[in-house]
């Protein structure tokens, strides 16, 4: 094979065509080949010639154009850095999307976050969200859903701990507050099939009391007797307590419980029997019961006097409950009568002689 006779070359283009081939290759290197006659038969290196720089280096040869391998050094050199390139961007693409995020580091969405301490964030208002919300979480994405589909589940692992916490401090500040956009929705569901749903933690004096507070209409205070109160607009009202009776649960037919007739007979003079609320079919005043709402029924009077009725914990009072003023007669009231833990209550007839007396629950107070 003949080759091609070698044409001189002047030191200044040897310098100008030579220098930026290194470059070149190492930024070409990932995606073609630098060296096109590999694999061929290589002509040997032309004869070194003086490379004129104008400066003391006159007169040195060239070390590059000496080595009759240098392309392929240069080819290995763009190679190397190619794959180091290719490692750095391999390493990049890992450390931008870790499995989760540990503290210090930015929070994941769809992964696992972990911290050693709490993550807090503050409103700006110069990026509002959503009604000068500190932070906005949307459920409305076509993801498997969590808890139900809830934007924000909170879960408690013991009883000393709380899965959310909302507060507010100043003014009218809520600390939490939820809100149905349709008229099916609901702003806050609370449910434990196994326990409390919810709990309103006792604190503070009668609210009546407390010059402190701004109330508005729907606002619920559980003071520090674990009295509950509401508030109409207008002013407070106790719905439940210690105190309270509760609320009036009417039985659905009246069931009677006593019949002096039938057991123990007619009531004497100054005479105090405690009757039993849980007797009779169903049980009809039930343990934990703090009222019950009875139909009292005086029959075979003598010629004056009345039955009082109270509850077993506690002495009579001198009350009365029903009355009559004739003989032989059939006379009736209603009345409310309180219970004791058992659901008994006391009955004291005051007269001359001695009457009979019939008592019916209409419902009982819990």
């Amino acid at each position: 094979m003949i080759g091609r006779p070698s044409r001189p070359r002047s030191s200044s283009r040897r310098t100008h065509r030579r220098r930026p081939v290194a470059a070149r290759l190492l930024v070409a290197a990932p995606v073609a080949d630098p060296d096109p006659d590999r694999g061929r038969e290589r002509t040997p290196a032309p004869t070194p010639a003086v490379l004129d720089h104008g400066d003391d280096r006159r007169g040195a040869t060239s070390s590059m154009a000496a080595d009759p391998n240098r392309r392929e050094l240069l080819r290995r050199a763009g190679l190397a850095a190619a794959g180091a390139v290719g490692a750095a961007v391999a390493t990049s693409a890992v450390t931008a999307a870790p499995a989760g995020a540990d503290t210090g580091s930015t929070m994941i969405s769809g992964h696992v976050n972990r911290a050693e301490s709490s993550t807090e964030i503050y409103y700006d208002s110069a990026v509002e969200l959503d009604h000068n919300s500190v932070l906005l979480v949307d459920d409305s994405s076509s993801l498997p859903p969590l808890f139900d589909s809830s934007a924000i589940a909170g879960v408690a692992t013991t009883t000393t701990k709380v899965g959310v916490v909302g507060l507010g401090t100043t003014g009218f500040g809520i600390g939490v507050k939820g809100v149905a956009a349709t008229p099916k929705g609901r702003g806050v569901v609370a449910d434990n099939p196994g326990g409390a749903a919810l709990n309103l933690v006792p604190s503070g004096a009668d609210p009546r009391t407390r010059a402190s507070l701004s109330p508005r209409a729907g606002d619920l205070h559980c003071d520090q007797d674990a009295n509950i109160w509401a508030h109409t607009g207008t002013a407070f009202r106790k719905v439940a307590g210690p105190a309270t009776a509760g609320s009036l649960h009417v039985l659905p037919s009246t069931t009677r419980i006593y019949d002096s007739r039938l057991a123990g007979g007619r009531f004497a003079t100054h005479e105090q029997r405690v009757i039993a609320g849980n007797a009779g079919g169903g049980a009809p005043i039930p343990p934990g019961a703090t009222a019950a709402m009875v139909n009292l029924t005086a029959t075979n009077t003598n010629p004056g006097g009345f039955f009082a009725v109270f509850s077993a914990a506690v002495a009579w009072s001198g009350s009365s409950s029903v009355n009559w003023a004739v003989p032989n007669t059939t006379v009736a009231n209603m009345a409310v009568v309180a219970v004791d833990s058992l659901a008994r209550f006391s009955a004291r007839m005051e007269g001359a002689g001695g009457a009979d007396l019939v008592v019916d629950v209409i419902g009982y107070y819990a």
